[in-house]
């Protein structure tokens, strides 16, 4: 009964959410953010113009996340795990939930890509000047999700006993087609 009515436990992951100025949680999938929640998040996230903390960089990066803007998202990631090598102590270590985040934007980007490659109309027009849409021909193709890799595999290497990590891990490597790797990494987690 305790483990169903508790969380995961860690004590890294317990200090980060503590120590971050709005109420975030690690969780195995996304939801969807109410609006106050996203103003909270923005207001913590350029609460300082000048040398922000990291925590502060990654806010903006869930920000724009949120907001759809991929790219200046996985910036501010980058960005907030640059900041946090430079940084001494327990804050350093928080660079793994940056990899994180940047390992499942990464994955998400190549998941949106293809779903637009799939779902694409080609127009034809034929002799009598018709203009027919159909349907672009199924084409299998296997996407590259080395740098989501590497940003899980970078983010075990800091901390070891995160099961996400490795749940993460699992998922990548299934989407790659690398199916003993992926249920090692299940098994891990």
């Amino acid at each position: 009964n305790y483990a169903l009515e508790h969380k995961y436990e860690n004590p890294l992951l317990a200090r980060f959410e503590d120590a971050s100025p709005v109420g975030l949680g690690v969780r195995n999938s996304s939801i969807a953010l109410s609006e106050s929640v996203l103003k909270e998040i923005e207001e913590a996230a350029w609460k300082t113009a000048d040398s922000p903390s990291s925590q502060e960089i990654f806010l903006r990066g869930l920000y724009d996340n949120e907001q759809n803007m991929f790219n200046s998202a996985q910036n501010y990631y980058t960005e907030a795990i640059a900041k946090a090598e430079e940084t001494a102590g327990v804050e350093g270590l928080y660079k793994v939930f940056y990899l994180m985040n940047r390992g499942v934007l990464r994955a998400e980007m190549i998941e949106f890509i293809a779903s637009i490659e799939n779902n694409v109309q080609v127009l034809s027009m034929d002799d009598s000047g018709n203009t027919r849409a159909r349907v672009k021909d199924q084409v299998s193709h296997q996407y590259d999700y080395t740098d989501a890799i590497q940003d899980m595999k970078d983010a075990s290497a800091i901390v070891s006993d995160i099961p996400y990590i490795y749940y993460n891990l699992g998922n990548l490597y299934c989407l790659s087609a690398e199916h003993i790797a992926s249920l090692e990494n299940y098994t891990k987690a």
